[in-house]
């Protein structure tokens, strides 16, 4: 349809296209207004983010919406990450004592030189994911669901038994006592790092150095 005026002819929208615009831009406030619904319904809940969640986002950064929404999950705004610290010293790390997780970031010329491209543009790169086992004075034990594995994983005896044997076995030189395994499971490098009885200390996950 067109419309003459003293501005010169113009083009009228169909009702039917103005209606379906209208309900399009509807859809879209509905689905912010849901995602930001879920993300404070996480707070409150105390629903918590766990290493499935996480190791995804290994190799992103700061840009990334959906590790910036997990995070806003878990109370933290990725808009905190000190900028000016990750770009002279390197690395930060941030962690979630409560839920038995620590994060590192990198800055991204470090992460691409010492591990791999960066999955997007930004600037402060996911670098690595740690969860703690009991015993720590610091971190409550982590207790979610653990990548490649179908069960917890509290000791040495748990690790290889759901994740097969390790490609590499770190062994003290004077007592003979195991302190870590190291796996490489598709992108991602895994460490299990043990106390003297074999309990767990903490996991890793990350990519590969290079």
């Amino acid at each position: 349809l067109y419309h003459s005026s003293s501005y010169g002819v113009q083009r009228i929208c169909p009702p039917a296209l103005v209606e379906k615009r209208l309900v399009e831009g509807h859809d879209i406030f509905e689905k912010m207004d849901k995602t930001n619904y879920e993300i404070r319904k996480k707070i409150k809940t105390g629903v918590t983010m766990n290493l499935n969640d996480l190791v995804k986002f290994i190799g992103c950064s700061e840009i990334n919406f959906d590790l910036v929404e997990l995070l806003a999950s878990a109370d933290y705004s990725i808009q905190n990450l000190p900028q000016k610290k990750i770009r002279s010293q390197g690395v930060e790390g941030v962690d979630f004592p409560s839920i038995g997780l620590s994060l590192t970031f990198k800055d991204r010329t470090a992460y691409e030189t010492r591990n791999a491209p960066a999955k997007d543009a930004g600037k402060a790169i996911l670098a690595a994911v740690f969860a703690y086992g009991s015993g720590s004075e610091v971190f409550a034990p982590y207790a979610g669901p653990i990548p490649f594995s179908s069960g917890a994983i509290v000791n040495r005896t748990d690790a290889l038994r759901e994740l097969g044997p390790p490609l590499k076995t770190e062994v003290d030189e004077d007592d003979g006592i195991i302190e870590w395994d190291q796996w490489i499971k598709g992108e991602l490098q895994l460490r299990a790092e043990y106390r003297a009885d074999g309990s767990l200390i903490v996991f890793s996950f990350s990519t590969p150095l290079q």
